[in-house]
């Protein structure tokens, strides 16, 4: 039993080493008319909600976007839908100066 659990220790970190922790919005997706179902079928956000839903308690979400007037009011509408489905505001960052103009990423960092 002890070597089974260790087993499926080692497997679990393994996994949640190989599992991404940056996801990228592209402005095609997001310039579509939104809704609560529209934005929680973006592939990127429902990958982004299964690895939030298992990120430790304490880690934080960076929002990475283009600068400008633009991305300012892109990554400001994204960070309100995901309050609207449920992460604190206060684990939310915005952080401008994307490279790309078209994306917008959003990182989760864990705790150390």
């Amino acid at each position: 039993m002890k070597t089974f659990l260790f087993f499926m220790l080692i497997i679990g970190a393994h996994i949640s080493h190989a599992v991404p922790r940056s996801f990228t919005l592209n402005v095609d997706e997001w310039a579509r008319p939104r809704s609560g179902e529209r934005v929680q079928s973006f592939p990127s956000l429902r990958d982004f909600a299964v690895v939030w839903s298992a990120a430790p308690t304490g880690s934080v979400v960076e929002i990475r976007y283009p600068g400008g007037d633009e991305g300012s009011l892109w990554a400001s509408e994204l960070s309100d839908w995901l309050v609207a489905l449920g992460i604190a505001s206060e684990h939310i960052k915005l952080i401008p100066g994307h490279a790309r103009a078209d994306q917008i990423e959003l990182l989760i960092i864990e705790p150390r």
